[in-house]
């Protein structure tokens, strides 16, 4: 796989953005970079096990091929990666957390990189 950036020029030759082509096995591959995924929300919560579910990115989301969930509970103010999805399904089920108030967030893997990360979620716990 390979990257290759094309600048782009207005007629007065000033840079106006760049695109981005992305190359498996000399081929040109239809990618789209994600946006961000949705907030993420609990659908489900209980002493073992935190169901969170979100939205898939607006736009480029047929590139997800993972998703990465971050978690910080009330008395840290670091993000911790807790999870990373086996497959682009926008749900996760977290067991075993610590007891505490919680917020999540998440991003997507690509196979050219990481999306934005999502907002945090409302605190949970």
């Amino acid at each position: 796989m390979t990257f290759r950036y094309e600048s782009e020029t207005d007629i007065l030759g000033w840079k106006t953005g760049v695109t981005t082509i992305l190359y498996q096995n000399g081929v040109p591959m239809n990618f789209e970079i994600p946006s961000r995924p949705g907030r993420p929300h609990v659908t489900d919560n209980s002493c073992q096990n935190t169901t969170l579910s979100w939205t898939k990115p607006a736009q480029g989301s047929e590139n997800i091929q993972q998703y990465m969930i971050y978690g910080r509970n009330h008395l840290n103010r670091h993000w911790k990666l807790l999870f990373t999805t086996l497959n682009d399904t926008p749900s996760v089920v977290i067991s075993n957390l610590e007891e505490g108030k919680y917020r999540f967030k998440i991003q997507g893997i690509t196979l050219a990189g990481y999306t934005e990360e999502s907002d945090a979620s409302d605190t949970i716990g």
